[in-house]
């Protein structure tokens, strides 16, 4: 993946499937020997109590495995 498309991504919002903003993009975890995105890892947005979401959490930030992403593109959209 070209460095260019990773900052690219970088402080994009994203949302869940009703549309809600979980938080942005922070870094992206690749596996290193395939060279794919594995992890999105989510600046959790301060509004939110990251005790009431769905998927474990640390620092204020959670990493997403990359098939719970719907759609990349002006947002992140997730399946849930």
């Amino acid at each position: 993946m070209p460095a260019t498309f990773t900052r690219e991504l970088l402080a994009r919002e994203v949302r869940d499937r009703s549309g809600d903003v979980l938080g942005h993009v922070a870094d992206l975890i690749v596996d290193s020997r395939t060279g794919s995105v594995t992890y999105i890892l989510v600046k959790i947005a301060q509004e939110l109590d990251p005790a009431q979401l769905p998927w474990p959490s640390e620092g204020g930030m959670i990493p997403l495995p990359i098939d719970e992403v719907r759609e990349i593109g002006a947002i992140v959209q997730l399946h849930r």
